[in-house]
């Protein structure tokens, strides 16, 4: 019987269009996907290009570069009040941010068109240029077998 009705609830929540959840429209779920696929691709990036600078992470003083991606997250919740302040759309724009605060932007109200293209073109192109420098670090220090290179060796 508790089974029975627990159903009917949820059905009528979720599947009725009782909730908020189904009224989110297909464009919003697909630039939120977006961002989080590029920005995956753009953390992945950064953590490879440190990972080759360690030798030993148990030893290393550069472990706690790897908490760097959840700086943004952690900031999102800062300005959350505000989604259309100056700070939270100069950090929707940056790269090392966007991943974070345009979905918030976007979730929370409508975000111009052209601010959600050039916060994507500046990501890919973020993603692009971080490419490049993890593999400009990781092919001379995945070599370097037992020695941990300096900033100068980078």
């Amino acid at each position: 019987m508790f089974y029975d009705g627990n159903c009917v609830y949820w059905r009528r929540r979720f599947l009725d269009g009782g909730s908020e959840i189904m009224n989110v429209s297909s464009t919003v779920v697909i630039q939120i996907l977006i961002f989080c696929v590029t920005g995956v691709l753009f953390w992945n990036y950064v953590i490879v290009g440190f990972a080759a600078t360690i030798d030993d992470p148990n030893h290393s003083g550069k472990t706690g570069l790897m908490l760097l991606p959840m700086l943004p997250v952690m900031l999102v919740f800062i300005v959350m009040g505000e989604p259309n302040g100056q700070v939270t759309k100069v950090l929707s724009l940056v790269p090392l941010t966007s991943v974070s605060f345009m979905p918030m932007r976007i979730v929370s109200m409508s975000v111009p068109v052209w601010q959600v293209g050039l916060s994507l073109v500046f990501l890919v192109v973020g993603v692009y240029y971080v490419r490049l420098f993890a593999a400009r670090v990781f092919r001379p220090n995945i070599t370097l077998f037992g020695k941990e290179p300096d900033w100068a060796d980078i």
